[in-house]
C-alpha cells in the first residue's frame, strides 16, 4: 500500500497531454484557480509536439474529472482549518515555472530542479501540517494531504497519517522510507525513490530505513 501511493503520487506528477481551455495566472494564484491553470502548464507546452490523439484525449480526461471538483469541499474545509497551508504565489510561481520549460515535448519535472522531498507539498505549494499518527481526511487530489510529508493512509484505525522519513531514520507502519533528499527526475524510476525498513526483528513493522541493495553495480 506504501508504495502504490507513491506510484499514484508520481504517476500524477508525469502526467502529460494537451488541453483546450486556457487558464489564466494570477500573482496570486487562487485556491479555485489552481486545478486549471496547473493542468495548462503541464499540456500547453506540449502543443507544438506531435503528441498523440490518446494522449491528449487522456490529458482533457484527467483535468475533466480532477478539476471541475477542485478544490473539494475537504481541502476547502483543510485550508481554512489550516491543517493544509495552500500558498497561493509558490502556486503561480509552479505554474510559470512549468510553462516556461525550453522543451515543451518533455516533461516538466526536469525543469523544476526538485529534490523528492518537494513532490510531498508540490513544491510548497500545498503544505500539510498534520505529524505520523494524527487523524486525517483523502482531499481528492492525490498529491495534496494533511499529513506533513506524508499522505492519508487507511488503517484499522481510519485514515491516518503516514509520513516520509529518509536514510538512517526509524520507520513503521506510520513512517515510510524514502529518499527525500535524492533528486527528482523523470529517468527515477518509483523504486529508487523508496528506501528499504530493515525490521528489528523478523516480522517486526519496526526497523531502520536503510538504501536498497544495488545489483545492477
Amino acid at each position: 500500500m506504501r508504495a502504490r501511493r507513491l506510484h499514484i503520487a508520481f504517476a500524477a506528477t508525469m502526467l502529460g497531454g494537451c488541453l483546450l481551455e486556457s487558464h489564466p495566472v494570477t500573482d496570486p494564484l487562487p485556491l479555485t484557480s489552481f486545478c486549471g491553470a496547473f493542468f495548462d502548464a503541464i499540456c500547453e507546452p506540449l502543443e507544438t509536439c506531435d503528441c498523440p490523439d490518446a494522449a491528449l484525449r487522456a490529458c482533457r480526461a484527467e483535468e475533466a474529472s480532477l478539476c471541475p471538483g477542485f478544490p473539494s469541499a475537504a481541502l476547502a474545509r483543510a485550508v481554512e482549518a489550516g491543517t493544509v497551508r495552500y500558498d497561493g504565489e509558490a502556486a503561480s510561481a509552479l505554474v510559470r515555472r512549468m510553462r516556461a520549460r525550453a522543451d515543451g515535448c518533455q516533461g516538466f519535472v526536469s525543469a523544476l530542479d526538485w529534490q523528492v522531498r518537494d513532490l510531498f507539498a508540490l513544491g510548497g505549494v500545498f503544505e500539510g501540517t498534520l505529524d505520523a499518527g494524527e487523524v486525517c481526511e483523502p482531499l481528492g487530489f492525490e498529491l495534496v494531504s494533511e499529513c506533513r510529508l506524508g499522505a492519508c493512509a487507511p488503517t484499522a484505525d481510519g485514515p491516518l497519517c503516514r509520513v516520509s522519513v529518509p536514510e538512517g531514520a526509524r520507520c513503521d507502519r506510520l513512517h515510510q522510507c524514502v529518499d527525500l533528499d535524492g533528486a527528482l527526475t523523470p529517468e527515477r524510476g518509483i523504486e529508487r525513490l523508496a528506501l528499504r525498513c530493515a525490521s528489528d526483528t523478523p516480522g517486526s513493522d519496526e526497523g531502520t530505513c536503510v538504501r536498497w541493495i544495488d545489483l545492477g553495480g
